[in-house]
């Protein structure tokens, strides 16, 4: 009997040794399935920087996506090389949690001496999948080395900057000129607030300058307003224009304009049958060409034209005309001769910021020419008065 009480007992006891060991291996092996495989110090897998300027700076926090990687290849390795390699997660799951990273600076404007709570994240669930211990996901940064900000006044923005204008008035076109040399200022646009196709002499032209509140903080430049109030007026003045109704144009240009329009008196054939009808004269030819010749062109008269107010906006309409006549006879190859009266036009006369009187006199033509008196009348009168104030102009 003592000697089976003694065998069961051995068998006791190496059951219970059994047990104990494959509790133990258990154990051992959940430790060793849930130790991390790898510490990722999330604020050390971020670079950070200062920008703006004392006063209004704020952190710029950028991913080093190697560090990070590297040492997520690192935990995948180690997790490869366990024991449990078999049920480690595949590269694609180490490579997603660095999509999930994140960091979060304060807001606001930040001076040197301050102190900043700096938080980063991640998602907490996948790193647990992934053995992965995570530290460093708070840090408290002083702030030190921000410079002083350039302070420019609204004065010193617009102090090199002028208008300048092509055309005359009120046709006007309009281009700004930015010649600073300051690295800031000739990089900012200046435009008119309320920008117009044309321009005219005393316009008032609201000039605004245009720029970001990031190039400022990127420039560490403070300036004294901000750019929708960062305005200039600027009245045209001192251009050139179309000359008006007010205007007397003088005597010197007018001498130039009637010995200009002579040059027009070329080509008789234009007009030789109407001027020879209208005087009851038979045109003739020779071998089917016709043969009518201008005489000397005498200057009769002058006629100035300018534009009315509504006008100005017509299709094909001059802001103001010369009308000059002359008296000139022709004649054809058997020697008849007739009178005529011609017009010669010269189109948008300029009264040079100078006060000189300037037109393109180079190359006149005839209008009209006719026998009949009231014809030019009508030309340079009548079909003229709905869009222009006529007036005679004396050339003495």
């Amino acid at each position: 009997m003592q000697k089976g009480k003694r065998k069961r007992k051995r068998g006791t006891i190496a059951a219970i040794l059994l047990l104990f060991a494959v509790f133990a291996a258990a154990a051992v092996s959940f430790f060793l399935s849930r130790r991390p495989y790898g510490v990722i110090s999330l604020k050390d897998c971020y670079l950070k920087s200062l920008k703006g300027y004392d006063g209004k700076g704020s952190f710029e926090l950028t991913l080093d996506e190697g560090k990070l990687k590297a040492g997520l290849f690192e935990a995948m390795k180690q997790q490869e090389n366990s024991i449990f390699a078999g049920d480690a997660p595949d590269k694609e799951a180490y490579l997603s949690f660095a999509d999930t990273v994140s960091a979060k600076a304060p807001a606001g404007s930040l001076k040197n001496g301050d102190t900043a709570e700096l938080t980063y994240d991640c998602d907490m669930a996948l790193a647990g999948r992934l053995n992965l211990k995570i530290t460093g996901r708070e840090e408290t940064v002083t702030v030190s080395g921000l410079n002083e900000a350039r302070t420019i006044t609204t004065e010193e923005l617009f102090q090199d900057v002028s208008l300048s204008f092509a055309g005359a008035s009120p046709r006007l076109t309009l281009t700004v000129v930015n010649n600073s040399e300051d690295d800031f200022i000739r990089d900012i646009v200046f435009h008119p607030a309320e920008e117009k196709p044309y321009y005219a002499l005393g316009d008032r032209i609201t000039l605004r300058a245009y720029f970001g509140e990031n190039e400022c903080m990127k420039r560490q430049i403070v300036t004294e307003k901000p750019s929708a109030e960062c305005l200039k007026v600027y009245e045209v003045s001192d251009t050139d224009r179309y000359v008006g109704r007010e205007d007397i144009l003088p005597a010197s240009f007018l001498t130039r304009a009637v010995e200009a329009g002579k040059a027009a008196f070329t080509d008789a054939n234009a007009y030789g049958v109407r001027v020879f009808i209208e005087a009851g004269l038979v045109p003739i030819y020779v071998n089917k060409q016709a043969t009518f010749q201008w005489k000397t062109p005498e200057f009769y008269k002058a006629f100035y034209k300018t534009i009315k107010p509504g006008s100005e906006n017509n299709p094909g309409v001059a802001f103001n005309m010369l009308d000059l006549i002359y008296t000139c006879d022709m004649t054809q190859a058997d020697g008849v001769t007739t009178s005529a009266r011609a017009v010669v036009r010269f189109e948008n006369i300029i009264k040079r910021a100078d006060g000189t009187y300037d037109c393109d006199l180079s190359d006149p033509s005839l209008i009209s020419a006719s026998h009949i008196a009231s014809n030019i009348t009508q030309v340079v009168i009548d079909y003229s008065k709905d869009d222009y104030f006529v007036e005679e102009a004396a050339l003495n």
